[in-house]
């Protein structure tokens, strides 16, 4: 399994459950679509097994809906910024250097060759 993070496992409020293990199998059928209950069951055990405590303390109810708070103000700040420095970079008023066509008129385009024509002998 790839490396879990955080930022992966923010879900829709209503739907956190309290137990963290609920969580996880969510988590882990959104990742993989393709299992069916069956093999979903089957193999999250041992995936749980095998993740550290401090992973499966991301799952808990209480982080996930701290990280839900926390998310559409970090992002909104992230997008302002980005903006703003894409803005800087790329002055969109004219003073930008224009690219010109390097031909006066476009390359003729190659023509086909023919195919040679056998006779029925």
């Amino acid at each position: 399994m790839k490396v879990i993070r955080a930022r992966d496992i923010v879900d829709e409020p209503s739907l956190v459950a309290p137990h963290p293990y609920i969580n996880f199998l969510r988590f882990l059928k959104r990742k993989n679509p393709r299992y069916g209950l069956l093999r979903l069951l089957q193999e999250a055990p041992t995936l749980w097994d095998a993740l550290t405590v401090a992973k499966q303390r991301l799952f808990e109810r209480d982080r996930i809906l701290n990280r839900l708070t926390r998310r559409p103000i970090a992002r909104r700040l992230r997008r302002q910024r980005r903006l703003l420095r894409r803005n800087r970079r790329l002055p969109r008023n004219g003073h930008a250097q224009v690219r010109r066509p390097i031909y006066k008129r476009r390359p003729t385009a190659r023509s086909r060759r023919r195919k040679k024509v056998r006779n029925g002998s």
